[in-house]
């Protein structure tokens, strides 16, 4: 699980992101995910990116995206990939604070 935390300034929308590396000499073959937030997410997309040791180049591949406002349950994944040792798992969540009153994340 990756989490995300600060605050969102009233009537503003905000990206927060989080980022791991798997240090663990494991493979990890993800299957489904889930997103969740509360009233005010708009959307969570989950990724593992990939270095190229050669040319220092990332690639990033998305694992799940979807509105956190639409039934919470787990989807298949978007994209058949394996995360190993040395990849890093990332998350963007993008919340809309339409509150008269700054709220805090996380």
């Amino acid at each position: 699980m990756l989490e995300t935390g600060g605050t969102i300034k009233s009537g503003k929308k905000e990206n927060f992101e989080a980022a791991c590396t798997l240090a663990e000499d494991v493979v990890l073959h993800p299957f489904a995910y889930r997103t969740h937030a509360h009233k005010l997410g708009i959307v969570n997309s989950g990724y593992v990116v990939k270095n190229n040791e050669r040319t220092g180049e990332q690639k990033w591949i998305e694992i799940g995206r979807r509105s956190p406002q639409l039934p919470q349950m787990f989807f298949p994944a978007t994209n058949e990939v394996e995360v190993k040792k040395g990849d890093i798992l990332a998350a963007r969540c993008t919340m809309d604070n339409f509150r008269d009153h700054d709220v805090s994340i996380g």
